[in-house]
C-alpha cells in the first residue's frame, strides 16, 4: 500500500462493540476517491532522550495534541492508558515521555474539524533507562 494512503487513528476507551461511524473514515475515503481535503499526517517521528516529536502535515490547523501512554504490561485490552498534553509549535508536536518503564506510547492529534490521527505506538522495555 502506498504510504500516502496509510493513516493511523487510535482512540482510547472506545466501548466494546463500537461501530465504524467515525468521521475519519468518511474523510479518508473522500480524500482518496474525490480529492477532498485529507486527514492530517504525522511524519518523521523523532526521539531525543525523553523528548519525542513528530512533524504535522495538515490542510487545516491542528487544535490539540496529546501523548497517550501506558506503563502496564499484559493483555492490551486490560492496560490502563493515560494522557498528557503535548505542545504544538511550527507544525511540530512535541512531548516529554514519563520516566517509568516499561512504557508504550504514541502521539495523537485532533484538527479543527475534530478529526483524529495518531502515530504508531512505540514500546520501551523495562531495561530502557531515561538519560
Amino acid at each position: 500500500m502506498p504510504s500516502r494512503f496509510r493513516h493511523v487513528c487510535v482512540v482510547l476507551n472506545l466501548p466494546h462493540g463500537h461501530i465504524w461511524t467515525f468521521n475519519e473514515v468518511d474523510v479518508f475515503v473522500d480524500s482518496v476517491l474525490r480529492g477532498g481535503p485529507p486527514l492530517p499526517r504525522l511524519e518523521q517521528r523523532k526521539i531525543d532522550g525523553d523528548r519525542v516529536g513528530v512533524k504535522v502535515i495538515s490542510p487545516v490547523p491542528v487544535k490539540e495534541a496529546v501523548l497517550n501512554y501506558t506503563t502496564d504490561s499484559g493483555e492490551w485490552q486490560k492496560r490502563r492508558w493515560q494522557m498528557l498534553p503535548a505542545e504544538i509549535k511550527d507544525n511540530t508536536i512535541m512531548a516529554r515521555l514519563p520516566g517509568q518503564r516499561p512504557l508504550v506510547w504514541y502521539l495523537a492529534a485532533t484538527d479543527v474539524r475534530g478529526l483524529r490521527v495518531s502515530t504508531e505506538h512505540e514500546e520501551l522495555p523495562a531495561s530502557a533507562a531515561t538519560p
